[in-house]
């Protein structure tokens, strides 16, 4: 009786092994079966990070041709602005030159003027005392031609 007991249990034991081994070849199956789903959401996931970092790579490379593009026109735009500098300070010297050359000129007019003044007043003084002379000889003097000897005279006659 004792033997058949031990029978009967080892026959249970065996029987709940195979069952647990069954349990346990289903778990795996569905634990599989997971795993291979994750392992294609990842595949995915992945495909999807490539493709997010090939679109990040091409962005970057736009992104560091534009700003080399925009450090070449901004280094233009300076040497612009330096030519127009060094342009505008030499307008400036030749403006403050002609500047210079034109308060030289004023003044030489200027002087010119006054001595212009000065000669007038010496002509016009020289002049007055020649009238002066010219009707103090003529009050003083006596012609010796008559006006009518003189050849095409335009003395009035009388």
């Amino acid at each position: 009786k004792c033997v058949m007991n031990i029978d009967k249990q080892q026959w249970s034991i065996g029987e709940r092994m195979g069952q647990l081994a069954e349990e346990t070849a289903q778990d795996l199956e569905t634990v599989h079966s997971v795993a291979l789903q994750r392992d294609e959401e990842a595949q995915l996931a992945m495909d999807v990070m490539r493709e997010d970092l090939e679109e990040e790579r091409y962005l970057r490379t736009q992104a560091e041709e534009a700003h080399r593009e925009a450090l070449h026109v901004v280094q233009m735009r300076e040497e612009e602005l330096e030519t127009a500098a060094k342009m505008a300070t030499r307008a400036q010297t030749e403006l403050a030159e002609i500047k210079r050359e034109l308060l030289e000129v004023k003044a030489h007019n200027h002087r010119l003027q006054a001595e212009n003044e000065r000669n007038k007043k010496s002509v016009n003084s020289d002049l007055a005392e020649m009238a002066s002379l010219l009707r103090l000889t003529r009050q003083t003097s006596t012609p010796q031609i008559a006006p009518m000897d003189l050849p095409h005279s335009n003395y009035p006659l009388g």
